[in-house]
Formats: C-alpha cells, sequence, structure tokens
C-alpha cells in the first residue's frame, strides 16, 4: 500500500512538471490575455453592446463604414487625417464576421496585438531565454498606454509591423517579409514609413561584409518596394481629393494652428529641428506628442543598433520612458495625457526592463526563472491600465 501511494505521488509530480514544461512556452498568452480582460471588463456596458468606441475610435469606425469624406476645407477636422491600415483590415473582418463594428474594431485590434506580442517573444527567446521572452510580453501587454492596443485604434498595425520588421531583419532574416512589415506600418501611422529607412540601413550594414546576395535583393527589390504602402495612400489623396499631402494637410485642424506642408517645408526638416531644440532648451519639454515621437524613434535606433549586446543603458532607457511618460502626466491639471500611444513601439522598452529584472546581461548565461518583482510591476502596470481604460469608456478626453 505504501509503495503503491509513493507510486501514484511521484507520477502525479511527473505529469504536473510534464504539464509546466509544456505550458511554460505558452504562457505569454495568458499574460496577454489578462489585460485584454481587463480592458474588455473595464467597458463591458459599451462592449457588451458592440456600439462605437470612444474617441478617435469613432473617426476609425467612420473610415471602415463609409470611407474617406473630405470637403476641401483643412481648417476643419476632417477623417482623411486618419490612414487607412485599420479601418481597412476591419471592414474586411467586419464584412466576413458579420460582427457590431464595435466588436470587429476590438477583435482585428487584439488580433494583431497578439502577432505583435508573439514576433516579441520569439525575438527575446533567441537572444535572452524563454523567461525574459514571457516577461517581456507581459510588460507590453500591460502597460498602461496598452489601451491603445485594443480599443481600434491604429496603432496596432505599427508596433505589429515594427515587431515584424525587426524578426525578419534580425532573427529570421526574409526581405520580402520585411518589406510587408514596412506596408503595414506605414498604412497604420503616418511615421511608419521611416520603418523603411531602418529596413534599408540593415540592408546596407549586412551588405558591408562582402557580396550578399539577400542583402543585395533587399536593397534592389524589397526596400523600394516597402515605400508602396505609403506611397500608394499619397496617390489616392492626389487623385481623389486633388492634395497628394491631403492627410497631413487635415492633421493641422487636430494638431494646431492651420499651416500647409510643400516639399520646401519638408526639405527643410523643419519640423524635427525644432523637436530637437526644444528638446535642447527645455521648452515644451513635457508635450506628449515631441516625447512619444522621441522614445519612438530613440528606442527604435538603439535597440537596432545594438541587438544582440543590449548594454546597460538601453535597459536604463526601458526603465526611464514610462518615468517621462508619468512626469508629463503630471503636468496636466485634469485627466491623462495619451503620449504612450506616439512611442507605441514599447516592447523595445519591455524588453529592456524584463531584462533588468531577470538581473542578466545578455553575454551572460541566459536568466532560467522569472523573478518574484516581476509580477509586482506586471500588477501595477495592470492597474493603471485599468485607470486609463475607464477614462476612456467614460469617455473623457485626454490631450
Amino acid at each position: 500500500m505504501g509503495k503503491a501511494t509513493v507510486v501514484t505521488e511521484r507520477s502525479w509530480t511527473v505529469w504536473a512538471e510534464s504539464a509546466a514544461t509544456k505550458l511554460r512556452p505558452h504562457l505569454w498568452l495568458l499574460l496577454l490575455a489578462v489585460p485584454f480582460l481587463a480592458f474588455v471588463a473595464a467597458g463591458w456596458p459599451v462592449v457588451s453592446t458592440g456600439d462605437l468606441l470612444g474617441w478617435d475610435s469613432g473617426w476609425y469606425a467612420g473610415i471602415a463604414m463609409d470611407g474617406y469624406k473630405f470637403d476641401g476645407d483643412y481648417a476643419v477636422q476632417q477623417n482623411i487625417a486618419f490612414f487607412p491600415g485599420m479601418p481597412l483590415l476591419v471592414a474586411i473582418f467586419k464584412a466576413a464576421s458579420g460582427l457590431p463594428m464595435g466588436h470587429a474594431q476590438i477583435a482585428v485590434a487584439l488580433g494583431l496585438t497578439a502577432l505583435t506580442c508573439w514576433y516579441v517573444f520569439r525575438m527575446a527567446r533567441a537572444w535572452f531565454g524563454e523567461p525574459v521572452a514571457t516577461m517581456s510580453v507581459g510588460l507590453f501587454a500591460a502597460h498602461p498606454f496598452a489601451l491603445y492596443f485594443y480599443n481600434g485604434y491604429s496603432e496596432p498595425t505599427l508596433v505589429a509591423g515594427a515587431a515584424a520588421l525587426l524578426y525578419y531583419t534580425l532573427v529570421d532574416p526574409r526581405p520580402p517579409f520585411a518589406a510587408a512589415a514596412v506596408l503595414l506600418a506605414s498604412l497604420g501611422r503616418p511615421y511608419g514609413i521611416f520603418l523603411a529607412g531602418i529596413f534599408g540601413l540593415w540592408a546596407l550594414v549586412r551588405s558591408r561584409g562582402g557580396r550578399d546576395p539577400v542583402a543585395t535583393q533587399a536593397l534592389l527589390v524589397w526596400v523600394p518596394l516597402s515605400l508602396f504602402g505609403y506611397l500608394g495612400f499619397t496617390w489616392y489623396c492626389d487623385s481623389r481629393f486633388g492634395d497628394p499631402l491631403a492627410s497631413l494637410h487635415a492633421t493641422a485642424a487636430w494638431a494646431g494652428p492651420f499651416k500647409t506642408y510643400d516639399l520646401l517645408t519638408i526639405l527643410s526638416l523643419e519640423a524635427p529641428i525644432r523637436a530637437l531644440q526644444a528638446g535642447v532648451t527645455a521648452e515644451n519639454l513635457a508635450d506628449p506628442v515631441m516625447v512619444g515621437v522621441l522614445c519612438f524613434f530613440g528606442g527604435l535606433g538603439s535597440y537596432l543598433a545594438m541587438a544582440k549586446r543590449f548594454p546597460p543603458l538601453v535597459a536604463l532607457y526601458g526603465v526611464a520612458l514610462p518615468a517621462l511618460l508619468y512626469l508629463s502626466q503630471l503636468s496636466q491639471r485634469t485627466g491623462v495625457n495619451n503620449s504612450g500611444r506616439y512611442s507605441a513601439v514599447y516592447f523595445v522598452h519591455a524588453m529592456a526592463l524584463a531584462l533588468l529584472l531577470a538581473g542578466r546581461q545578455p553575454n551572460e548565461a541566459k536568466a532560467e526563472r522569472t523573478p518574484p518583482l516581476y509580477y509586482a510591476v506586471y500588477a501595477l502596470q495592470l492597474a493603471f491600465l485599468i485607470r486609463y481604460t475607464r477614462y476612456f469608456f467614460a469617455p473623457i478626453w485626454v490631450s
């Protein structure tokens, strides 16, 4: 009897260990599901009915249902300011599924976010080990501004494209897939087109080692093709509204004083130069858009340049980004700001923070376990995400 009991207990132990081993590589799905379900629960009265979502989600829904409408007045807010990637995907999914518009938007956003998490997990696991990869996904999916990855905004198209670009250049080089990633990103947000420059930089660096048919093909074929998404929308604006930069011009009514863009203005680099001047002189230092865009390019550029070395400076950057965003939030008297969505490629910083929590550098042995502190950080981020989501469903407009 005693021997049978011992055998049974050991068999259960072996089974439990085997099950844990099999489930561990899929734990990232749970860490994504929890913040998504928290988002759904926080807005259940709206989500359950499939009603139109708040804030800019309504503009994307209007494009998905009725297309672009523009009366030529750039001083008035027009839906041509929004890029077509997300509304196109939502329109296709809604037609195929028959779901209400609100449900279709959330479903497409979740699908793209899950795709991003899959790429993040695969990248981080290849470089830093499975625990860091799992933590990276959790920190990305539950950070306070992950609201924009579930609520029908276009940010999921940008982050999915950016994550896919890094994966298909740094982990599993496939230039055609990398080009498709840039197309997706550039049709989601206008500055997604700059990922084409990162794609080209990767091909140039790779070609320095001598004849490399992959790099040559990327430079001659796939990098130019990756520009077609942005150029295609430009052509559409020109043929439909008589202005190739209609989207940028219409954005002025949302961003502030009306100002038209021309080729000379773009070539003069006036906007980025002014942003850098503001950063150096501390003028409007807490401006959320400026902080977010600088974090976007700073984080992505640093990560690409230092891919597998990931020095402590980059880990520090991953910790500093949330601090910058929270500090800019404190500068407002009411509500919260939405600066986080302008630094949507947060998975860069999530990897850095996960690596820091694991207490490992990439040139050391890979972390073998998840530190308890990680769960505290994850829970804290989740609490902020729920609070921010309530503003969205209230709705309380943020700026």
